[in-house]
């Protein structure tokens, strides 16, 4: 049954970065986590219902039971495929699954899926593998830094994903060259051997890109898609030192702003972070804001 869509209330789902959520919630919007928090032993047997696929309305918020309210829910990927069932079921939403992530690492789309949503992701290669829609990486106009003096030359901020080896060697090539850089890699679940550095809350994250001429983007293996880090650059006016060989290809590609490892000398890195950021369009900024990723979805 084709569903029905009459551009009222749109519901996101959503279980990534807490702090972007009040930037999602414009006219029309509502952001809810996926799951309600709840002790071990819930957590334990919700754990054992989705494995058999179970659906139980108790492991979710107040949402699952005012889904009629909305004729369009996107949810960023999951492998609970039983309550995006019961969305289908219950409701005449549209329904959109949005990769924010590799395939790989969220589940491959099943066969089953497609019967009950929309399947879109930011991940080209992913789209091209399993016949899925394109949409961009986001990110929001409205997030602001603070202009405060500069400390660091070079910023990296993130999980390793098993990029830790390139990650330290890139590190001390930037110090061989006498740049400051501000490195911070939090392990992989069951890393061993390495300092235990926590997630850092996103705000604090954002102190520090302040505090920074330029972010350092390395891709994982396997991902096509944007990663956070050039939308961070695009909006905050930071360059980007990346090893994404394909970002020539977006619109937003400078060579005064972005520099591509592998490609560019590194021995112009000392001149090319001295040299000032190059504006980008507005139009092309406003491409990758949220509320013009959000209208590339059918309303």
């Amino acid at each position: 049954m084709e569903k029905i869509n009459k551009g009222g209330k749109v519901l996101i789902i959503y279980d990534s970065i807490d702090y972007f959520i009040p930037f999602m919630e414009i006219d029309g919007v509502d952001v809810v986590r996926l799951y309600k928090k709840r002790n071990f032993l819930i957590t334990l047997l919700k754990k054992i219902f989705l494995y058999f696929g179970w659906f139980n309305r108790s492991w979710y918020g107040d949402w699952i039971f005012h889904l009629n309210e909305y004729s369009k829910v996107i949810i960023f990927a999951t492998k609970d495929y039983s309550v995006i069932e019961h969305i289908y079921a219950v409701s005449n939403a549209k329904i959109y699954f949005w990769y924010w992530n590799p395939a790989f690492r969220m589940g491959f789309p099943k066969k089953n899926l497609f019967d009950l949503a929309e399947v879109w992701s930011f991940d080209p290669l992913d789209c091209e593998k399993y016949n899925l829609k394109f949409n961009t990486t986001f990110f929001f106009k409205k997030i602001q830094i603070g202009h405060n003096l500069v400390e660091y030359d070079i910023l990296f901020l993130g999980i390793n994903k098993g990029r830790r080896t390139e990650l330290d060697k890139l590190n001390q090539t930037f110090l061989d060259s006498m740049l400051k850089t501000y490195f911070y890699i939090v392990p992989d679940k069951n890393e061993n051997g390495q300092i235990d550095n926590k997630p850092i809350p996103y705000h604090e994250y954002l102190e520090l890109v302040s505090k920074s001429k330029a972010i350092l983007d390395i891709q994982p293996v396997g991902q096509t898609g944007l990663t956070l880090r050039p939308m961070e650059s695009l909006f905050f006016k930071k360059k980007l030192i990346t090893n994404n060989q394909n970002i020539v290809s977006e619109l937003f590609y400078n060579n005064h702003n972005i520099f591509i490892l592998g490609k560019d000398n590194i021995n112009s890195l000392q001149e090319f972070l001295q040299a000032p950021y190059e504006d980008i369009s507005e139009e092309i900024v406003d491409k990758f804001d949220f509320s013009s990723w959000l209208k590339r979805f059918e309303l």
